[in-house]
């Protein structure tokens, strides 16, 4: 029963790489190459280790951390647009100008 529940766990992480809630995370689409890569990665050896059937306990605890671990290192930042706003409000005004 706790395999199933891990595998189950396992199998949420992976199908959740690929949905909104993380792929329009700042988080995510900020990141950087490097994080982004790692957690591709991640989710692709979980994605073998799911498909493989006869998937060690160990290797499947091993893979959902990996991928947890993988999504936490994501380190995006939101994106700042105060400077553009700041130039659209001065061309505003150019433009507004008689």
């Amino acid at each position: 029963m706790v395999r199933k529940q891990i595998n189950q766990k396992l199998q949420k992480l992976v199908e959740l790489s690929n949905s909104d809630e993380v792929t329009k995370d700042p988080k995510y689409y900020n990141a950087s190459k490097d994080a982004l890569l790692n957690y591709y990665n991640a989710v692709k050896k979980a994605e073998e280790t799911l498909a493989k059937p006869n998937a060690t306990q160990t290797e499947i605890d091993k893979m959902k951390e990996e991928v947890e671990a993988a999504k936490n290192a994501l380190d995006g930042k939101p994106t700042n647009y105060e400077e553009l706003n700041k130039l659209i409000a001065a061309q505003n005004t150019m433009h507004n100008d008689p």
